[in-house]
């Protein structure tokens, strides 16, 4: 199964789970006050921290572990190896926050609503796992009855305890983990199934959590670009702000399942062709030109949008979201881009380099944000950001080039950076002066957003694309499409 194969099945059904809050939210800020919808996306932030901390990001193992486990006929191991972080370490962050809680380091209100977040985030470690495990068992059907479930079940009952019970914050968290749970058993016989003959030994955990534990720094500086965000914003500015902060997040999120769904894809092809010795020597470099090309446009359509989709999102007051959302978009682009240029750093099993490369981007995210908020409030964040993101991206980019050869584009790079400054920069510039207004007075922005889009992209193919490379590219989409359900023609 191709690449191309592989976005349309598991990536687009992959951003099912994710959309859930993205539904939800018009409800949320319909029916919650705004600073009721600030502290819920506080919790939910810290229940993706504490997902970070329970699994100590073995189904990264997973991924790097499974081609090989499955030749040596170590799969249910795997399996069970990696459930077996994902119970220790539930266990482990359960007890740390209980003896927080004796120490008194929680209120009232806060300990009510501790096991729920607790909960949450377990279960969505042990989801994590199951659905890494089936897409690359090419489960693509159950891939996609688990995802739709976990969506449809967490949109109802929370809609449910929301609007019928007014359960209020702790309604919408229920939801949510409603829906990971009954994803969790559905998913199980086609997962986990029963214990193996042979329980996961200590020498497999231990070479899991070798490759798996360096990589935990990294996500957990990532999630302070993500999910985090939220969290950093409320350490500079009110609940409001964090509000509208993350409405304009949420905007971008749905571009951003976009950037998802092709690293579901992207992961299973690409881990399978560091092994390949007959691998061309440019070939992660020709895929990094495509996807800047290519997102680069659906980019710029999400932030021409974006006007319509905050009045879908939410009432009035949180308006000022527009401004914010082409930063954050553009953010979600080289979040993407730096997953991809981070390759190298995996095919070297120097997992050791994550660490440097997010940890360059969360300081650049932090100082931005702690330098500008004085100046120009939470639209530091959206600036913090996107640089923060492209640091990462270059950082990547620049060491997979040294440890593994990957022969990454910088100059595609600095082109694609500088065009998404303009992006950036022109729907501030366009889209600033129409806050509050009517969708109406907003359609000549939006139009011009499209037309920077396509001067952006060409801008990008002329400058850092050669022509022979531009021939080579649509050749090579014309044969996957031509031999889509094939890895290679024959």
């Amino acid at each position: 199964m191709n690449m191309l194969k592989q976005f349309a099945i598991y990536g687009i059904a992959g951003t099912a789970s994710r959309l859930v809050m993205v539904f939800l939210v018009p409800l949320y800020t319909r029916v919650l006050s705004i600073e009721q919808y600030g502290q819920l996306e506080f919790l939910l932030a810290g229940a993706a921290l504490l997902t970070i901390l329970i699994g100590l990001q073995s189904e990264s193992a997973v991924v790097r572990e499974y081609h090989l486990a499955a030749k040596n006929g170590q799969l249910a191991e795997l399996r069970w190896g990696a459930l077996t972080i994902a119970g220790a370490g539930s266990c482990l962050v359960a007890l740390v926050a209980f003896l927080a809680w004796a120490a008194g380091a929680f209120s009232t209100d806060q300990a009510a609503i501790l096991p729920i977040v607790l909960a949450i985030a377990a279960a969505t470690q042990v989801l994590g796992i199951q659905l890494v495990l089936l897409r690359f068992d090419k489960r693509a059907v159950v891939f996609g009855l688990v995802t739709f479930a976990d969506v449809t079940l967490a949109a109802t009952i929370s809609v449910l305890l929301l609007v019928k019970f007014g359960w209020g914050v702790e309604g919408a968290l229920i939801g949510v983990l409603i829906g990971k749970v009954v994803g969790i058993i559905g998913a199980w016989s086609a997962t986990f199934r029963l214990p193996p003959t042979h329980m996961p030994g200590a020498d497999l955990l231990r070479r899991m959590l070798v490759f798996s534990i360096p990589t935990t720094a990294p996500v957990m500086l990532n999630w302070v670009q993500t999910n985090g965000a939220r969290v950093v914003l409320a350490a500079f500015f009110t609940l409001t702000d964090v509000a509208i902060a993350s409405i304009g997040l949420r905007v971008a999120a749905l571009f951003g399942f976009l950037v998802y769904a092709f690293r579901l894809a992207w992961e299973p092809w690409a881990f399978r062709q560091l092994d390949d010795p007959d691998r061309p020597a440019q070939l992660f470099d020709r895929v990094l030109k495509l996807y800047v090309v290519a997102m680069m446009l659906a980019a710029a359509c999400a932030i021409g949008v974006s006007p319509i989709l905050v009045v879908i999102f939410a009432p009035a007051e949180y308006g000022f979201a527009v401004v914010l959302c082409a930063g954050f978009v553009m953010g979600q682009l080289w979040l993407g881009i730096g997953n991809l240029t981070s390759i190298g750093i995996h095919g070297s099993r120097k997992t050791g380099n994550l660490i440097t490369i997010s940890l360059l981007a969360a300081l650049a995210n932090l100082a931005l944000l702690a330098l500008l908020a004085p100046v120009i409030g939470v639209t530091g964040a959206m600036v913090a950001f996107v640089i923060g993101a492209m640091v990462r991206a270059f950082a990547a980019s620049a060491i997979s080039n040294r440890v593994y050869a990957t022969q990454f584009s910088i100059r595609l790079l600095t082109v694609a950076a500088l065009a998404s400054f303009a992006l950036t920069a022109g729907a501030y510039w366009m889209f600033e002066p129409h806050v509050g207004k009517p969708l109406a007075d907003q359609l000549q922005p939006m139009a011009a957003m499209a037309l920077l889009g396509l001067v952006a992209v060409a801008s990008i193919v002329a400058l850092s694309i050669s022509s022979s490379e531009r021939r080579m590219a649509l050749r090579e989409v014309r044969v996957r499409l031509r031999f889509s359900s094939r890895d290679k023609p024959q």
